[in-house]
């Protein structure tokens, strides 16, 4: 799983209960992005995050960044849907927050220059 400052609990998380498989930074290598979404954000129990792992060439699979909404409350379950899009050659992550009756839209072309996107 994985953690930052911002969200923990990966033991409760749902860690895997949703998967999805693009390239988010443009580097012609597919990056998983999975769904965790009853993971802590905050104090906020089940705020939930996306957590997106990259791999380059040999090396495993490692934590590139953890998405989730800066605004997150108990329940909001961020990361229960994700679907993939794609806009002038750029994939994007959609996720879904049930608990918050929102869908967070995340546009990740920050990730090549190596900045976190966060989502409101």
């Amino acid at each position: 799983c994985g953690s930052d400052s911002s969200v923990t609990g990966c033991d409760s998380s749902d860690f895997g209960a949703t998967l999805e498989v693009a390239d988010l930074d443009g580097d012609g290598d597919g990056e998983v992005i999975v769904g965790a979404p009853r993971m802590k954000v905050r104090d906020a129990d089940s705020g939930g995050a996306v957590l997106v792992y990259d791999a380059e060439g040999d090396r495993p699979f490692l934590l590139s960044d953890v998405l989730f909404l800066s605004s997150a409350e108990e329940g909001d379950r961020l990361g229960s849907s994700l679907a993939i899009g794609r806009t002038g050659g750029q994939e994007f992550v959609i996720a879904g927050a049930p608990g918050n009756e929102k869908t967070a839209l995340m546009f990740c072309s920050s990730f090549s220059s190596g900045l976190a996107p966060r989502c409101d």
